[in-house]
């Protein structure tokens, strides 16, 4: 038993390996058979309205992910793809009553038709009709709320009531509208007229009654309260008959100002201030000038005469300096009054109402009793003798306790916390006769500091210094520590090699490193990009002399370095590579466009046609460069030749032929002469494909890294086509910047190869591995016939029948070991 359990443990290891192996490869895929051509077998339902919008299913096989529906020709938006064998769409337009075809496109161009399988029905004849308008009348000025029930009531239509428009509110449907009845003219009888959009209408003749207005005649009946202070501001409440919003109120002649009507039998307003104690009258005058009096309605109190008294002072005593919060109870107190303590004026803070104050105390002169008094504004006052007391100010005399730290760093900046007594706010400290900077003042027991930079490695004192000049020393109460020797070593380089020109990032690990070293490679000063602290480095690696090993050293300030032999090798760069070129021929001065295609082709790359140097026209990638072949005086192939800045070279061996005249056997290009493009091979860093992310076998490629796209354009009639200028479009989903194009000339048997930089994907597609999540997008690819321009679309030919019309765009994959 035990052995099968090891047995079957090792199987799974196995397997769990396999699968990671596989994963990694970039393979992690299925391959699919090709698709079956799909079929239709029912429609449900098989007619609807002509405006379209009808949910439609559609019965069937191999219906494919990503198909489209048309009807009549017109794409139906599809609703719900339910899988292989069901659809469900919407309806679009039709353009006249009638049965037209129902077709299925698969994303690989098969398609279904049932013929005649929708009928698109006329829409009936919609002869409106009103039998009934509740309520039947209502006031003259309009905006009572009408329901009209009758039939065929379309949306969009009008109502008119007495030949004026009223305002649509509700339309419910082909029986039942509501709308607000517009001002009347006068009082009577009115049609209503319904008007549907096609200009078909109902009437309805006297069928509302715009009601003659009420007479109103204004009455007071009651005022609550009947009296109020002579300064006004009372809230008096009105009662009585037939008030109209609008009214006006006043009281004794003056106008009171309206705070609320409540309807025609209650008004709110606040009482105007009264010229003299007594009674006056009160009147509501409505709009139109109707009004109502109650006589000697209202009566306007005399004042109570206010003389102010002090009861009680809270606290009685403060400091000489003032500030202090004191509360003043007593009577009669007058919004606005002014407080005194010992004849200097106190800041009012609060004025809680006739019985309480709050004042803050202004500074005394000398310690001692003062008297308070309040002023009252009609100058009416009250004074309490004695009642409030200067306190003498406690004499200050520091002391200190304890210092925390008692040592530091000689370059100073420790924080120091000073405990003791009698510290006042303003102080100074002292750290060996160097001020400090007091960072916080706790109170008159602790304070907080920095220690100012050491003279010398030792103790010093330290003194607190108060305002007053009274002062505190603890005698060698801090240590200023000698600061320990840094001796850099270097223990590790990361990467340990680099590209010759220089560049690359490099880590360097080790210990004593001091802020302000430098570090040198071979000998060269590299450029210091981060100090992490005494045990890290980010440098930039200087260009090299030659292929080789050099020594890594750093240098600290102080002189003292430390060197890693051998730590750091400089690479060569690879050799330049050539594949092919097209077209590979041209006449003698016509300067023809040239697609070289290789590898490890620098960006200062020169190319040669014999012994003459091209120009440059366009460096796509270090594999793919467009360029323009110099004039030649004779006839007959030359190699081409490709130099990287470094020196090194590849030829490509008759690479080109010059002609003096055109070649009698070249075709005449014109702008229909493709008939197809099929990719072969998609050359990506992660491998091309095909792969199937359950979308179906597409190819995959990556995002920021070349990728080379290789294949063959033919005519009409399968034959290769030579010489034939193309373009190709990549319709990424980045944005703007996510469309990009590529040039590119097929050689003598009609193959391409062209190789371009991709924009990033956005991983709008998400496919699950037991290991893995990959995340890509499906991007939409086109060819065309020349030389696409979207400004010039007449320039070049969109080919419809391509091998593939989209690809998987890589985004990143998350790897989830178990």
């Amino acid at each position: 038993m035990k052995q099968m359990h090891e047995s079957f443990s090792k199987s799974i290891s196995v397997l769990l390996v396999l699968i990671l192996v596989f994963l990694l490869s970039g393979v992690g895929s299925f391959q699919v058979h090709a698709a079956e051509a799909p079929s239709i077998t029912k429609i449900s339902p098989t007619s609807g309205k002509l405006e379209g919008g009808e949910v439609i299913y559609i019965d069937g096989k191999d219906f494919v992910q990503g198909l489209k529906v048309y009807m009549g020709g017109k794409e139906a938006q599809l609703h719900t793809y339910y899988g292989p064998n069901r659809l469900k769409a919407l309806a679009p337009p039709g353009d006249a009553p009638g049965t037209v075809d129902v077709k299925v496109v698969n994303p690989d161009g098969k398609e279904a038709v049932l013929a005649n399988a929708y009928t698109y029905q006329a829409p009936p004849e919609m002869i409106p009709a009103i039998t009934k308008i509740t309520p039947t009348s209502g006031k003259l000025e309009g905006g009572e709320v009408i329901y009209i029930d009758g039939k065929d009531f379309v949306q969009g239509l009008k109502v008119y009531m007495g030949g004026k428009e009223a305002h649509l509110h509700t339309y419910y449907g082909p029986n039942r509208l509501k709308a607000l009845a517009p001002p009347g003219d006068a009082p009577g009888t009115v049609d209503v007229k319904v008007v549907n959009p096609d200009g078909k209408e109902a009437v309805l003749a006297n069928a509302y009654t715009y009601q003659a207005p009420p007479e109103m005649i204004p009455a007071i009946t009651k005022i609550t309260p009947t009296s109020g202070k002579l300064e006004g501001g009372e809230v008096i409440y009105i009662d009585g008959k037939d008030f109209v919003q609008g009214l006006k109120v006043y009281m004794g002649g003056k106008e009171a100002q309206l705070y609320t009507y409540y309807g025609p039998n209650r008004v709110k307003v606040q009482a105007p201030p009264g010229d003299a104690p007594g009674t006056v009258d009160v009147k509501v005058v409505n709009p139109d000038g109707k009004e109502a009096v109650l006589a000697n309605a209202y009566t306007y109190q005399a004042p109570p005469e206010m003389i102010p008294a002090i009861t009680a002072i809270t606290p009685t005593s403060g400091k000489l300096q003032g500030g202090e919060v004191i509360y003043i109870d007593g009577k009669d107190f007058v919004q606005g009054l002014k407080v005194y303590m010992g004849g200097k004026e106190a800041q009012l803070h609060t004025y809680y109402g006739p019985n309480r104050l709050k004042a803050l105390a202004p500074p005394g002169d000398v310690p001692g009793t003062v008297d308070v008094k309040v002023v009252n504004p009609d100058g009416k006052e009250a004074v309490l003798a004695n009642a409030y007391t200067y306190q003498a100010p406690p004499e200050m005399i520091p002391a200190i306790t304890k210092i925390t730290p008692t040592s530091g760093k000689l370059e100073g900046g420790e924080v120091i916390y000073i405990d003791g007594k009698d510290f006042v706010q303003g102080l100074k400290v002292y750290m060996g006769g160097k001020e400090a900077q007091l960072h916080t003042y706790y109170g008159p027991n602790r304070l907080k500091a920095l220690a100012p930079p050491g003279d010398a490695p030792g103790t010093v004192d330290v003194k607190v210094v108060n305002p007053d000049g009274k002062e505190a020393v603890l005698a060698n109460a801090y240590t200023y520590q000698a600061p320990p020797e840094m001796i850099p070593a270097i223990t590790a380089i990361t990467p340990t090699s680099g590209k010759l020109q220089g560049g690359e990032v490099i880590y360097i690990d080790g210990k004593d490193f001091v802020q302000g070293l430098k570090v040198y490679m071979g000998g060269k000063e590299a450029q210091l990009h981060t100090y992490y602290g005494p045990n890290r480095l980010k440098a930039l690696a200087p260009p090299g002399d030659a292929p080789g090993t050099v020594d890594v050293k750093v240098v600290n300030p102080d002189g003292k370095e430390a060197t890693l032999t051998a730590a750091y090798t400089y690479l060569a760069d690879p050799a330049p590579q050539l594949k092919s070129v097209t077209p590979s021929s041209g006449l003698l001065t016509e300067e023809k466009e040239v697609y070289v295609l290789g590898a490890y082709l620098q960006p200062d790359v020169k190319v040669f046609f014999g012994d003459t140097q091209a120009d440059i026209l366009a460096y796509y990638t270090d594999g793919y460069v467009k360029v323009k072949a110099p004039v030649a005086n004779t006839e007959g192939t030359v190699d081409i030749t490709v130099v990287n800045p470094d020196g090194q070279s590849h030829t490509l061996k008759s690479a080109f032929t010059y002609r003096s005249t055109p070649d009698p056997n070249d075709r005449v290009d014109t702008l229909t002469d493709v008939g197809k493009v099929q990719i072969t091979n998609v050359v990506s860093k992660s491998g091309g494909g095909p792969i199937n992310y359950g979308y179906g076998n597409k190819w995959r490629v990556d995002n920021s890294v070349p990728v080379t796209f290789e294949g063959t354009v033919t005519d009409h009639s399968g034959n290769p086509l030579p010489h034939e200028k193309m373009t190709f479009r990549f319709l990424g989903h980045l944005n703007v910047e996510g469309v990009k194009q590529m040039e590119f000339i097929t050689d003598d048997n009609g193959r391409f190869a062209f190789q371009m930089i991709l924009p990033p994907a956005i991983g709008e597609h998400v496919y699950y591995l037991p290991l893995a999540t990959h995340y890509y997008d499906i991007v939409n690819i086109e060819f065309y016939e020349g030389i696409y321009d979207a400004s010039q679309p007449l320039l070049a030919r969109k080919i419809e029948n391509v091998s593939d019309r989209d690809v998987y765009h890589f985004s990143l994959s998350i790897y989830n070991p178990w």
